[in-house]
């Protein structure tokens, strides 16, 4: 039997193409079929279509804490030393419920151990700041896998690849948690849907935890956020669209459906396509440790 982790998908919100694929990554007892995945999707696209429009305004900002100004105004500048520093706006303190989305799935096996560290307002400004979650350790050597292609085992899927002289490595990304302004003003959450579907779960949960909320640095201009918005796709087509997803469609039990996903794990690969061509990748491929 695979060895699989709870998620949810947002299947109203996929085109079929995408949906019966995610399907396919699942477990299902019967096993699902084409057929069956196809009218599955279908009765999620319907419930989608049916909403009334979202005209929806930027998420609500919320006052920062004393020791969230401190913990921001250190990461500021280290985000503005980095890489990436030419794209740093902000850093704003977001209610979650009406982040507009772009990825329709959370592992919520996943979230829930973010959840669990969260409760404690340092932990979860760290985790939302990317402090102290960068991997310590040192890239296992390649593993040859054909002729022509090298693997290697990552621990997490938050790496790209970097040319290096005679060849490629890996980098992790910078791990805090990213948002952005879409041009009508509208916030998005562009990275780390685990750890802010997790602090949603935390607020729906009342309590201490009520107050929490994510913390996403603004990054304005980045060449992946500007094609995603530039480049017409149909997951952008359903950002901009009456009916955009919304970070709290995962707790509305007529939007997600709960699944059982195949576990995977990440692999970086190196192909030589030509003589001195190479290209690498980041893939996540089904998990049998």
């Amino acid at each position: 039997m695979p060895k699989t982790v709870k998620a949810k998908f947002l299947l109203g919100w996929m085109n079929q193409h995408e949906a019966v694929d995610a399907l396919n990554a699942c477990i299902f007892d019967p096993p699902l079929t084409n057929k069956k995945a196809i009218a599955l999707w279908k009765q999620y696209r319907d419930k989608v279509t049916a909403l009334q429009p979202r005209n929806m305004h930027a998420a609500a900002s919320l006052t920062l804490t004393e020791k969230e100004k401190q913990a921001i105004a250190a990461h500021a500048i280290t985000v503005k030393g980095g890489s990436q520093g030419q794209f740093f706006s902000s850093v704003m303190k977001l209610e979650p419920e009406n982040l507009v989305i772009r990825q329709f799935h959370v592992i919520t096996e996943r979230a829930e151990q973010y959840a669990q560290a969260m409760n404690n307002d340092t932990v979860r400004i760290n985790h939302f700041l990317g402090i102290g979650l960068d991997f310590k350790g040192t890239l296992p050597p390649p593993r040859i896998i054909s002729q022509n292609r090298l693997a290697i085992d990552l621990p997490h899927a938050e790496f790209v690849p970097l040319p290096v002289p005679n060849g490629f490595t890996f980098k992790e990304r910078d791990r805090y948690v990213t948002g952005a302004v879409m041009p009508d003003g509208r916030s998005m959450l562009w990275c780390g849907y685990h750890r802010t579907y997790a602090v949603l779960v935390l607020r729906q949960a009342g309590g201490d935890a009520a107050g929490a909320a994510p913390l996403l640095t603004v990054m304005t201009g980045m060449p992946d956020v500007q094609a995603f918005f530039s480049s017409p796709t149909l997951v952008r087509d359903s950002v901009f669209g009456d009916r955009p997803a919304l970070l709290r469609d995962f707790l509305d039990e007529d939007l997600f459906i709960s699944v059982d996903l195949r576990k995977k794990r990440a692999e970086g690969r190196i192909e030589q396509r030509r003589r001195n061509q190479l290209r690498a990748g980041v893939f996540l491929v089904n998990d049998a440790s």
